[in-house]
């Protein structure tokens, strides 16, 4: 009878302390998961292995990573590069023009982040700056140098006789207006005035300052002999010294209808004088300074501070040739301003390249019944206006012609007066 009772006290003390203390834990039958209220049970898989952290996950030095994010920065956004220059020139990066870098004035211009090709055109140096730089970061310098100018190379001995005009010094010259008449066809453009501007600045710095003077007024045609004993006096008066470009006409206008294209330093030609009193108009509504063009007197002025009378009395050909492109040397087409040896006015190409509107009305009548000793009057109006000087595709130097306002021509362009 003990026997079974003791039996049955173990099989109690068995079932209270469940399996776990008598059977191996490896022989256990694991619990079930319990289910979940939200979503079925998942049918078990395997460990997914971890991926590498990409290589920006990695941990790097803190100064390589900012230098890193900061190149990447740099590609996705232009960088300020500080462009300078020994001298005035013409600047194109990528094949895209970017204006007139004045000499040692710093210009801004935003590039993408990498190697950019430049081309640097000076206007008075045969050589151009033509390379590759690097733009790694903002604010970066890049200077321009320049090789000897074109005048050192071409120096010519100088056998002409001097000027035989007395100087005289004068009070400032009255601004002579031009006013605006109906233009010969419509202006199709639309130009920031930042552009405008711009081409303000350019012609402004590249002004020559002419003393007054007297100079006895001879006949119309180059070669003439023919003289008069009229004794003109000049005020004192500032003067481009080049033509105005086809890029300075384009930045203000919006077009460019030059005959020889393709060349934005070159002279802007096939322009009538209707169209010139309108890019007068828009360039001195836009600045402080003011611009007109020359009258016929102030061009005859200068041109005679390098001649006595004719500019083949004073050298032939071969100063001619070195002074102006004209039909000996210049294949029948135009030349960027500034490549032939300057006039000593300091002027270029005043007697070649393309001749030059001036601001008076053609009227013989009038100014003989108006004399005027200083700065003569300008007629009011007339049927044509004067031209002068000489082309491309001719040698008659200081050559006079009479055109009417609405023509265009190939052969005829413009430089300014600053007043």
């Amino acid at each position: 009878m003990m026997k079974y009772i003791l039996l049955l006290i173990c099989a109690g003390c068995f079932f209270q302390f469940g399996f776990s203390q008598a059977i191996p834990e490896k022989f256990i039958p694991k619990k079930k998961t319990e289910k979940s209220t939200s979503s079925p049970v998942q049918p078990a898989s395997r460990p997914v292995k971890k991926k590498a952290p990409r290589e920006d996950q990695k941990a790097s030095d803190p100064t390589a990573e900012a230098l890193r994010q900061q190149s990447i920065r740099n590609v996705e956004k232009k960088l300020e590069s500080v462009f300078t220059s020994t001298e005035d020139c013409l600047l194109e990066i990528d094949g895209r023009s970017y204006g007139t870098l004045l000499k040692d004035e710093p210009k801004i211009i935003p590039l993408d982040f990498g190697q950019h090709k430049l081309l640097a055109m000076g206007k008075i140096s045969r050589e151009l700056y033509n390379t590759t730089i690097t733009i790694l970061g903002n604010n970066q310098a890049v200077k321009i140098p320049f090789k000897e100018s074109l005048e050192e190379e071409m120096a010519l001995e100088d056998n002409l006789e001097s000027s035989s005009i007395a100087t005289v010094q004068s009070a400032a010259p009255e601004a002579i207006k031009i006013n605006k008449t109906e233009i010969a066809e419509p202006v199709p453009f639309y130009v920031s005035r930042a552009s405008i501007l711009q081409t303000v600045s350019e012609l402004a710095s590249n002004m020559v300052a002419l003393e007054g003077g007297k100079f006895d007024k001879s006949g119309t045609k180059a070669g003439s002999g023919k003289k008069s004993k009229d004794s003109l006096t000049i005020n004192p008066f500032l003067l481009g010294k080049f033509e105005v470009t086809q890029q300075q006409w384009q930045q203000v206008m919006g077009y460019n209808n030059s005959i020889n294209k393709n060349c934005n330093d070159c002279p802007v030609e096939n322009v009538s004088w209707n169209e010139i009193a309108e890019f007068l108009r828009i360039l001195n509504e836009n600045a402080d300074v003011k611009f007109r063009l020359p009258t016929d007197a102030e061009w005859e002025y200068t041109v005679r501070l390098d001649i006595r009378e004719y500019i083949d009395k004073r050298g032939g050909s071969r100063y001619g040739d070195n002074v102006a492109w004209n039909d000996n040397n210049a294949q029948r087409k135009t030349h960027s301003v500034g490549t032939r040896i300057p006039h000593r006015s300091g002027t270029y190409d005043l007697m070649g390249n393309v001749a030059e509107w001036c601001s008076d009305w053609y009227d013989p009548e009038y100014l003989k019944n108006n004399k005027k000793p200083v700065n003569p009057a300008v007629p009011p109006k007339g049927a044509k206006k004067i031209v002068r000087g000489g082309t491309y595709s001719n040698k008659d130097f200081i050559d006079t012609k009479y055109i009417s306002p609405n023509e265009k021509l190939g052969t005829v362009g413009f430089r300014l007066v600053q007043y």
